[in-house]
C-alpha cells in the first residue's frame, strides 16, 4: 500500500505490521522492528514522503531508548564490573555520576542550552556516546592493565552521561513544540529501550555460563546494542529534520530561538529588549516625524522584526510637547491634543507569544500540577525499584527471581506508557490523585521486604503494578504539561518538566538509599 494513502487510523498507530524488514532483527520487538525496516525501505533518497508520522513516531522512539540504554547497559553488566574490579564499588559509583550529572546538568540547559541549535544538540552528544559506549568492549577485547582500564570506564560512563543529559533536556524541549504524541512516544521509547535490555540479559543469563569469558561476552552484547540504538536513531534524526512534517515546525523553533538570543544577547539586554517607553530625546524626534500636516493619529513601528512577526504588541500613547510651544513648558499638547502612537513590543507576560519571555519560574507556575506529580511519581518508584526489590526472594527461582521481578516491571512500564498515548483519564488538576494513591507502594513493599515468607505471585504484581502505575501517571504528566503553556514556552515546560522528571530520580534514588538501611536494621 502507497504510504501516501494510509488512513488516519494508521497513522496514529506505533505498532502496525508490514511485510518485510531490514531492522526488525536489531530492534528485537518484531512489531516495531517490521515497521521501522518497511519505512526505511520505502524512503525515497532525495525527498521523504509528505506522511512521515511514522518517522516522527520512530525518532522519538529512538530518541527515549537512546536516552535510558547507556545507562542500562552498564547496570545491566553488574556481575561483570562486580567481578572485575571488586574494590571498586562500581555499582555505588555509576548511580551517583548518573543522577547528580542528570539532575544538575538540567538547569544547565535551560540557562545556556537555547545557544546552540537543535540539531546539534542532538547529533554531537550522539557522536560522543557513540565513542563512550564503545569503550567498554574495545578494553575488554585489547586487554589493558586493571587500573588504566577502571579509569576509562569511569570516565565513559561520566561523559555518557553528560551526553544522554543535553539528549533528553533536547528532546523533551522538542516534544514541547512537536506535539504531546511526540513526547509520549519519548517514553514509550525509554520502556522499550528498558525492554531490550532486559530481554538480552534474560536471553544471555540463559544462553552463557556465569564464568568470566560468559559475563565479558554478555557486558559486549549490552553495549554493542545500545551501540546500535543509538546509530539507528542518528540515521532516523537525520531523516526527520528532512521531512516537511517536522522541518517546518524546527525551522520556526529555530527562528524563535534565534530572535530571543538576539532580543537577550548583550547589546540588545532584558533592559533594552523590554524598554516600552522610549527616551525623551527619542520621543521629540518620533513627534516631530510622525505629526506633519495631518490631524489623526500616527502609527510608527519600533522595529523591524514587527513588521512580519505575528508577536503580541501594544499601544502606547505618548502625548508630544509641542514645538510650537511659546511658553516651552513640556505637557502641551501637539495641534490641539494630537497623539502619536508607538507600536512597541509588549512587556513579558504569560500570554504573550514572545519566545523566552517567560522565566522558568513563570512557566514552573503554570506547570506546577503536572511537574510535582511526576516528581513523586519517581521519587516513590526509585525507592522501592530496584532499591527493596533486591531484597525479595523465591525459593521457587532462586537468581532468576530478580531478573524475572525487573522483566515483569519494565513490560507494565511499557504498558502503562503506551496506553498513556491512547486513553487520558487525568486533566493537569485531577492528576494530583493517582499520584497521592501511588504513594501507597513504599508501606506495600516495605510490608513485602519484612514478611517472612512473601508469596512469589504478591511480588510479582506488586511489582508488575508499580511499573503500570508509574509508565501511566508520569507520561500522562510529562505529555500535560506543555500543553498548560502558550506556545511560545513549550520548550521551556518540556525542559522544566524533564527537570522535575530527573529530580524525582535523583530524590528517588536517596529515599531507596535509606528505606534500604532501615529495613535492614
Amino acid at each position: 500500500e502507497n504510504g501516501h494513502h494510509r488512513s488516519r487510523k494508521e497513522r496514529r498507530i506505533f505498532f502496525c505490521l508490514p511485510q518485510r524488514s531490514l531492522l526488525g532483527p536489531l530492534c528485537l520487538l518484531w512489531p516495531i522492528g517490521n515497521h521501522l525496516g518497511n519505512s526505511l525501505n520505502k524512503m525515497p533518497s532525495t525527498r521523504v514522503s509528505e506522511d512521515n508520522t511514522w518517522l516522527l513516531h520512530c525518532t522519538a522512539l529512538g530518541l527515549g531508548a537512546s536516552c535510558l540504554t547507556p545507562w542500562l547497559a552498564y547496570i545491566s553488566a553488574a556481575d561483570f564490573f562486580i567481578a572485575v574490579y571488586p574494590k571498586a564499588h562500581l555499582m555505588y559509583v555509576f548511580p551517583v555520576q548518573n543522577m547528580g550529572i542528570l539532575f544538575f546538568g538540567c538547569f544547565v540547559m535551560m540557562r545556556f542550552g537555547e545557544r546552540v541549535s537543535l540539531t546539534t544538540r542532538v547529533l554531537v552528544p550522539f557522536f560522543a556516546l557513540l565513542i563512550t559506549m564503545s569503550m567498554v568492549p574495545i578494553l575488554n577485547m585489547v586487554g589493558v592493565s586493571k587500573p588504566l582500564a577502571l579509569v576509562v570506564t569511569i570516565a565513559s560512563q561520566l561523559i555518557g552521561s553528560c551526553m544522554v543529559t543535553v539528549v533528553q533536556q533536547s528532546s523533551y524541549g522538542a516534544g514541547g513544540f512537536l506535539g504531546p504524541q511526540f513526547t509520549n512516544a519519548l517514553e514509550v521509547g525509554k520502556g522499550i529501550g528498558g525492554l531490550i535490555i532486559i530481554l538480552a540479559r534474560v536471553i544471555l543469563k540463559a544462553l552463557l555460563p556465569p564464568t568470566p569469558a560468559g559475563l565479558e561476552a554478555s557486558t559486549n552484547i549490552f553495549f554493542i546494542s545500545s551501540l546500535l540504538i543509538i546509530a539507528t536513531t542518528i540515521v532516523l534524526w537525520k531523516a526527520l529534520v528532512r521531512s516537511p512534517l517536522a522541518s517546518k515546525k524546527i525551522s520556526q523553533y529555530e527562528e524563535q530561538r534565534r530572535r530571543s538570543l538576539c532580543l537577550t544577547s548583550p547589546e540588545n539586554g532584558p533592559e533594552k529588549a523590554n524598554n516600552t517607553i522610549p527616551p525623551p530625546s527619542a520621543t521629540a524626534a518620533a513627534g516631530a516625524a510622525a505629526v506633519g500636516t495631518r490631524e489623526e493619529t500616527t502609527t510608527i513601528l519600533s522595529g523591524d522584526h514587527l513588521k512580519s512577526s505575528p508577536q503580541r504588541q501594544q499601544l502606547i500613547d505618548i502625548e508630544m510637547a509641542s514645538p510650537r510651544s511659546t511658553s516651552g513648558q513640556r505637557g502641551e499638547k501637539v495641534r490641539g491634543g494630537e497623539k502619536v502612537q508607538l507600536l512597541l513590543d509588549a512587556p513579558p507576560s504569560g500570554n504573550n507569544d514572545q519566545p523566552g519571555d517567560a522565566s522558568m519560574k513563570v512557566v514552573l507556575s503554570k506547570v506546577a500540577g503536572p511537574a510535582w506529580v511526576v516528581c513523586s511519581t519517581f521519587t516513590v518508584c526509585l525507592a522501592c525499584f530496584p532499591g527493596m526489590t533486591t531484597s525479595l526472594v523465591s525459593p521457587e527461582l532462586g537468581d532468576w527471581f530478580p531478573v524475572l521481578l525487573v522483566l515483569a516491571y519494565n513490560v507494565a512500564d511499557l504498558l502503562g506508557k503506551s496506553l498513556a498515548g491512547h486513553l487520558q483519564l487525568f486533566s493537569g488538576t485531577t492528576i494530583v490523585l493517582p499520584a497521592v494513591i501511588h504513594m501507597g507502594f513504599i508501606p506495600l513493599f516495605v510490608a513485602l521486604v519484612r514478611s517472612a515468607d512473601p508469596s512469589t505471585l504478591a511480588c510479582f504484581v506488586t511489582v508488575a503494578t508499580l511499573g503500570l502505575s508509574t509508565g501511566y501517571v508520569a507520561t500522562s504528566c510529562m505529555m500535560l504539561g506543555p500543553q498548560c503553556v502558550p506556545p511560545s514556552d513549550k520548550v521551556m515546560a518540556g525542559q522544566v518538566m524533564s527537570t522535575c522528571l530527573i529530580a524525582g530520580l535523583f530524590i528517588g534514588s536517596l529515599v531507596g538509599v535509606v528505606l534500604g538501611v532501615a529495613v535492614a536494621s
